[in-house]
């Protein structure tokens, strides 16, 4: 049996715009609490600068939120 790799690959396109991000997929182990046991953290970060361009303008836009 082999483990899966810790990084995992993320293309996603819409029409003519197409952003890459890997991901890092990290587990806490020998935990001593049991809340924690199957606790993951996944973490995307971007594939190319076109990816990274395009994260940091929408980083940078001011969202709102329709409740």
């Amino acid at each position: 049996m082999t483990a899966d790799p810790p990084i995992i690959n993320l293309p996603l396109r819409k029409g003519d715009l197409v952003l890459s991000f890997f991901s890092a997929v990290s587990f806490i182990g020998r935990v001593r609490d049991i809340t924690l046991q199957d606790l993951k953290v996944e973490c995307f970060f971007p594939a190319d600068a076109v990816t990274d361009q395009f994260a940091r303008r929408l980083a940078a836009t001011p969202q709102t939120v329709a409740v």
